[in-house]
């Protein structure tokens, strides 16, 4: 792309983006880039406030789901423990841990402490998001991007999940906008940056890195104002070798992608998170509302066509290409949580959407009604809803110390005989009642029934539950649970009987008792 004259007319979207930088370092009301006396830009910051007020905070204190237990586990010994912990059991970096386990050490075992590197993540990054769509489109559509990632289910569950994506997300969206700037100024020290921030998405989560398919993209629409082809060489070679320690880790985590397939690919997840269907209702009944004064803005900014192209990839490109790996290479890998680095990208597409429209308050009417339909969908509640802390709770007054108790976690190991056999791996799958200690003896459950797993029930699950009086099941279901039932029917010969069932969220605990 070659630079303008100084005769030749800017293009709308560098003309409105040089008229936010102006207007920012002029106005000594704003703050952050945001004028606060401009009543439509409080509007949205008030709704902003209010989003995470409502969607994030009563989040925080719930219970661990399943996948949390784990991080809890894993974070709750010394730091070279942990390091060992992470590496074998997480198959990732200790990026994300190291970052845990100080958190910990700072605020203690509650799931409020585990949760807060999520939140202060997710809070810079609607921050640099803001930042990132000022820049490719307009200070307004960076501002509605960062209040539709705050107020939809996506965004408020990375804030308040103690797993890594919210750093991973932290960093893409760092990088991203490091990338931009380098086009834009040529610097060097933006180069580097993006080079460190891009490097640190691969040591947080493997699966993360499908996005920067959507920087390589960026790279070549814009290859003609490319700043130097020098430091875009040395950028890459450095890439390459900051990423060679993840090697080993990564071939070891191929090695056991079996045991740590998902289960979930499908074509039609892939669409819904490209598409999905929470905020498509929710602009859908926005612009209902406002159909009679519903109209084209004339002034909203033209995109910039490399920055649309990079939202776009962005958006698509994970769950698309873990799609295909699920599919070609049998390692399903296509889980919610591993997508969830399209959701700024979405963001970003759904304020570009809305910034089209007009008049303004029309624009504020329609965020609103998101928001509203937001919470009547669910995404006021947690994502996973996994009640381990009060199931325990129930279990432990219903049994005695000497009583077992049967544990189905449901994570996709448990479902591998050599996990279940191996004592030291068998910790893993028993993580809730780490976490959350139950009164009786824990036996870890197997994840269905197949035959290694029917012979594992046999040999090692009915030998002791046969001799009790009594014993109870903590399952979670949300993934479908053969093996209760399995059990129920297997042990009524011994005189066995379902005496008491209850559900917490997604977790059921059963009660038997010998007649």
């Amino acid at each position: 792309m070659s630079k303008p004259s100084g005769g030749s007319r800017l293009p709308a979207w560098v003309a409105g983006r040089s008229r936010d930088r102006e207007a920012g370092s002029r106005a000594p009301d704003r703050i952050l880039g945001i004028s606060w006396k401009d009543a439509h830009n409080r509007f949205f910051l008030l709704l902003l406030g209010v989003g995470i007020i409502i969607f994030w905070l009563p989040r925080l204190p719930g219970s661990l789901w399943v996948d949390e237990t784990t991080t809890a586990w894993v974070v709750d010994t010394s730091f070279g423990e942990m390091l060992d912990r992470a590496v074998e059991f997480q198959s990732m970096a200790p990026t994300y841990y190291v970052v845990a386990w100080a958190a910990r050490g700072v605020g203690g075992t509650s799931e409020i402490a585990l949760r807060m590197p999520s939140v202060l993540a997710m809070g810079l990054a609607l921050y640099l998001l803001y930042r990132l769509g000022r820049r490719l489109f307009d200070s307004e559509t960076g501002l509605l991007a960062a209040v539709v990632l705050a107020t939809w289910n996506e965004g408020a569950h990375l804030a308040t999940d103690a797993r890594p994506y919210a750093l991973g997300v932290l960093a893409f969206v760092a990088a991203t906008l490091s990338l931009v700037r380098w086009f834009e100024r040529g610097r060097n020290r933006d180069a580097v940056a993006y080079v460190v921030l891009a490097v640190l998405v691969v040591y947080v989560q493997y699966v993360l890195a499908t996005a920067l398919l959507a920087h390589a993209v960026y790279v070549w629409r814009r290859r003609g104002a490319l700043p130097s082809h020098r430091s875009l060489a040395i950028g890459g070679a450095a890439f390459g070798l900051l990423l060679l320690p993840l090697l080993p880790p990564l071939l070891a985590t191929l090695d056991q992608r079996d045991a740590l397939s998902l289960g979930m690919q499908s074509a039609g997840a892939t669409l819904f998170v490209i598409a999905p269907p929470a905020l498509i209702v929710g602009m859908a009944a926005g612009i209902a509302f406002v159909a009679g004064r519903v109209r084209l803005e004339s002034d909203a900014p033209v995109p910039q066509p490399a920055g649309l192209a990079l939202v776009w990839v962005w958006a698509a490109a994970p769950p698309i290409i873990l799609f295909l790996i699920s599919w070609l290479m049998d390692a399903d890998v296509l889980g919610p949580q591993h997508v969830t680095q399209s959701a700024p990208a979405i963001a970003l597409l759904a304020a570009c959407a809305i910034r089209r429209l007009g008049p303004p308050q029309v624009r504020r009417i329609i965020l609103v009604l998101m928001v509203i339909v937001s919470l009547i969908l669910g995404a006021s509640h947690r994502q996973y809803t996994d009640d381990w802390r009060g199931a325990i709770h129930y279990s432990n007054g219903l049994v005695d110390a000497s009583d077992p108790v049967l544990v189905r976690s449901g994570l996709v190991q448990s479902g591998h005989a050599d996990w279940l056999l191996d004592a030291d791996r068998a910790v893993l799958l028993l993580t809730p009642v780490e976490v959350y200690p139950t009164k009786g003896r824990p036996v870890v459950l197997p994840y269905g029934l197949s035959a290694d797993e029917r012979r594992y029930l046999e040999a090692e699950v009915v030998p002791i539950a046969e001799p009790a009086s009594r014993f109870s099941v903590i399952s979670l279901s949300s993934v479908g649970d053969p093996v209760l039932p399995w059990l129920q029917g297997r042990l009524r010969s011994a005189g066995f009987e379902l005496r008491q069932r209850q559900t917490f969220g997604s977790v059921v605990v059963a009660l038997f008792e010998r007649v």
